[in-house]
């Protein structure tokens, strides 16, 4: 599995539940400017359209210089999933009041994969505390680590 693509500031922002593996609808030379990893997931989120599709939008992914026939670098893109994943997120969306947020964009040998996670915000003393708890446990692993030499 190669990372092509990830939203860092993803587990910043936002409580990630659950994640789905789905599969993109690319055209030829957005995969080409994906295996160069040139892609920006920062304000990408998936959303449902009117025919019952989940869309990925807002994904950047910069068209080639030189590719035969160029593609709109913020198009949406449909991504693969079963009906019943589908009924299963918008239940949930409109139930919780939750959002779906892309965070890494993968390739196996074959394919190109999304990994898409449901998302709660986190207000601001909630990153704080999370920042906190990071700190803590770095200074944590150094002190363990002094200690043991």
């Amino acid at each position: 599995m190669t990372i092509l693509a990830q939203n860092k500031k993803a587990s910043h922002d936002y409580f990630l539940e659950d994640c789905i593996e789905a599969g993109l609808v690319l055209t030829g030379s957005e995969v080409k400017s994906l295996r160069a990893r040139s892609c920006s997931l920062v304000d990408a989120f998936v959303c449902c359209d009117e025919h019952g599709h989940m869309i990925l939008r807002n994904a950047h992914i910069p068209p080639l210089k030189n590719a035969a026939t160029p593609h709109a670098p913020l198009r949406d893109r449909h991504l693969l999933l079963s009906k019943r994943e589908v009924q299963r997120l918008l239940g949930r969306i409109q139930r919780e009041g939750i959002t779906l947020i892309a965070t890494t964009i993968y390739s196996n040998k074959k394919w190109i994969k999304a990994k898409v996670c449901i998302a709660r915000g986190k207000k601001k003393h909630d990153k704080r505390a999370a920042l906190k708890e990071r700190e803590w446990q770095r200074d944590k692993q150094r002190a363990l680590a002094h200690a043991i030499k």
